[in-house]
């Protein structure tokens, strides 16, 4: 059973544009289930390329270090969305 403050990890295969080099990006962070998870990442990761495309830090949520965002950003790589995996993360603070 999962709850609000359960935490989830979102790995998503990425490519890159020019060379096809391959790789994986993770999100994590707290989510109600696996769907919420998802739409998390999606929102974090869109929010910190909108940042970067104009020149701007990608913003990072200073109330909790265990809240979604979007580090490590690479625009030169495709997120792979539909072969996103999510699970569920057995975590202990």
């Amino acid at each position: 059973m999962t709850g609000p403050d359960d935490m989830w990890e979102v790995d998503v295969p990425i490519r890159h544009r020019a060379d096809g080099r391959t790789g994986v990006h993770v999100f994590a962070g707290p989510a109600t289930d696996s769907a919420a998870a998802l739409a998390h990442a999606r929102r974090v990761y869109n929010e910190a390329l909108e940042h970067v495309q104009h020149g701007r830090e990608i913003p990072f949520p200073e109330q909790t270090r265990w809240a979604w965002a979007a580090r490590g950003l690479r625009p030169d790589f495709e997120l792979q969305w539909k072969e996103a995996q999510v699970h569920e993360v057995d975590f202990v603070l």
